[in-house]
């Protein structure tokens, strides 16, 4: 008795899933093997439209910087930021957190923890709720 078994063809499903392919071709020269090549272009990708974000979050440069160092002092900004927020969603993609929070809505979240200083120089730090003391916790950081 010979075993086996039959598979049939969801033709409805692969052509859905077909519609939403696309070509991709990504031409590069040097030294890389195929892995490494794609991993670069997907990070530099990432880097790209992580700008993009930020470009839209802040606005665009200043209309009314009349020098070019100012120019520049803000570009330099723009990137420690965006070096900042490209860490901060690596974090948070090998923490898990990415799961439940955008980097928006982390900042947002830790927001809500206020610092006061009184009048003899002694620090206070406002509650820290459930939440942020879990973000907290993930990034081995005290409240």
């Amino acid at each position: 008795m010979e075993e086996r078994f039959e598979v049939a063809i969801k033709q409805k499903a692969v052509t859905q899933r077909v519609n939403r392919m696309g070509d991709f071709i990504l031409f590069y020269s040097g030294e890389m093997d195929w892995l490494a090549c794609l991993t670069h272009y997907r990070l530099r990708d990432a880097v790209e439209k992580c700008f993009l974000a930020m470009k839209n979050d802040r606005g665009t440069l200043p209309l009314n910087a009349r020098r070019e160092d100012t120019v520049r002092g803000y570009l330099f900004i723009t990137n420690i930021g965006l070096i900042l927020r490209m860490r901060l969603q690596m974090i948070m993609k090998e923490t898990g957190l990415a799961k439940q929070y955008s980097v928006k809505k982390l900042l947002l979240e830790l927001e809500k923890i206020k610092v006061f200083e009184r009048s003899q120089g002694e620090t206070m730090l406002s509650e820290v709720n459930k939440k942020n003391r879990q973000i907290l916790e993930t990034f081995c950081l005290c409240a």
